[in-house]
Order: C-alpha cells, then structure tokens, then sequence
C-alpha cells in the first residue's frame, strides 16, 4: 500500500515540473516575440495601429479624414465640409418644404 501512495506522489510531482517548465518556455516564447523589432514597428509606438487610433478619432471627432489633431475647426458658419457641400452648393441634410403639423 505504501508503494503505489509513494508513486501517485511522484506522478504529482512531475506534473508540477512539466507545467512549470511549459509556463517557462511560453513565457520566454512571448517575451522574444514582444521584444522583436517588427513587432514594436507593428504595434508599438507610431505604428500601424498607433496611427490607425490617430485616425479614427480624428475622424469621429471632426467628422472629416485626417491625422492632425491640432487643427481647430469653427464651427460659426454652415460651411463646414460634413456639412455644407460647395459644388451644389447646398446641404447634405434635408428638411421638410412646409413645418410639420400645419
């Protein structure tokens, strides 16, 4: 009886040390991933995604495509481009010929 105790217990153990060594290699694996040049191109720092981020809030924040947020509209006339377009001179937006209700 004490045998097969004695056996389960090493049966344990060793699990134990191959996960530990399983986490070991994954991590080590992930940090020379993350470490990579291409990969800090792609996602880091004025990357891919980075630039992606600049783009998408500069455009749901103006309402235009663009990349420079420094650039302050006014917002004083209907002129805006969203807005107003030049060559038909007209609005995008529509509105009823007579006031509802009448």
């Amino acid at each position: 009886m004490a045998k097969s105790n004695e056996h389960s217990l090493d049966q344990r153990g060793q699990s134990v040390v191959e996960y530990i060594l399983l986490l070991v290699v994954i991590t080590s694996l992930a940090y020379s991933l993350y470490s990579h040049p291409k990969f800090k191109q792609f996602f880091g720092r004025n990357g891919f995604f980075e630039s992606m981020k600049i783009g998408i809030s500069h455009t749901y924040r103006y309402g235009i495509e663009g990349f420079d947020d420094a650039n302050s509209y006014e917002y004083t006339d209907n002129k805006h481009k969203t807005y107003y377009n030049a060559e038909s001179n007209s609005s995008r937006f529509f509105s009823p010929v007579t006031e509802y209700g009448n």
